[in-house]
């Protein structure tokens, strides 16, 4: 409980992070298994998150905390340029169904990144995405650019075309 507490302000918060699971070496194979399942069923939000996994008794996987971190802060202020941006946008939009069934799906115009800390990228549509269609160009945007452990935030503004009046 106090995890997920902790994992929802670190989100909210929109800071980067990393999961340090310490004293593995005193598990057996099954509990291992256990925790890594527990991980992702009650931290499903965190999965951006690298794991390191520890023994701070024997020292084991300690020195991979600070590289881990550093690739994490390294992320979080990640600043990927709108050209690229944008032919990521292209790419991705041919693989996401962004409408619904018997519906027009809105046509995406560009992308551009408006902050860092965490990585911001605004992407100008005709209209509204659906949250399945947001969520997988975040997905789609991590897996082309990494930010691993940083939280990334997508949002869409609806630029609606302007019509000129008729007789004009």
């Amino acid at each position: 409980d106090q995890d997920q507490r902790i994992a929802d302000r670190v989100i909210e918060a929109g800071r980067a992070a990393i999961l340090v699971l310490n004293k593995w070496d005193l598990l057996d194979e099954e509990a291992r298994e256990r925790i890594e399942k527990d991980l992702e069923r009650q931290l499903p939000h965190l999965r951006w998150a690298p794991v390191v996994r520890t023994s701070a008794l024997t020292k084991r996987g300690v020195a991979r905390v600070m590289p881990a971190v550093e690739l994490a802060r390294a992320s979080w202020e990640k600043r990927i340029p709108t050209a690229a941006l944008n032919g990521w946008i292209r790419a991705a939009v041919e693989k996401i169904p962004l409408g619904s069934r018997g519906t027009r799906p809105p046509r995406i115009k560009y992308a551009t990144q408006v902050t860092v800390r965490p990585p911001t990228v605004v992407v100008f549509a005709s209209d509204r995405l659906p949250d399945h269609a947001t969520r997988a160009l975040e997905n789609s945007l991590r897996a082309a650019f990494g930010f691993e452990g940083s939280p990334i935030r997508v949002m869409v503004r609806v630029r609606k075309r302007e019509r000129k009046p008729a007789g004009s």
